[in-house]
């Protein structure tokens, strides 16, 4: 199983905030916790921030 992590945020762009969105691999045996704090090591979070955990549809072969 393949999971997708996105970090929904904004960015000070030096006279205006910016939405983006950052990618992010799981790594083996990491915790949701351990995660979030990875995620936040560069900044403080926010409380418009959001984490969002997908899961990534593996190819089959009726995707050909």
């Amino acid at each position: 199983m393949k999971l997708s992590i996105i970090l929904r945020t904004s960015d000070f762009r030096g006279d205006h905030e910016a939405d983006v969105a950052i990618a992010y691999e799981v790594l083996l045996g990491e915790t949701i916790e351990a995660l979030a704090q990875r995620l936040f090591t560069d900044k403080a979070p926010k409380w418009e921030d959001v984490i969002e955990i997908r899961l990534v549809k593996e190819p089959t072969a009726d995707d050909a």
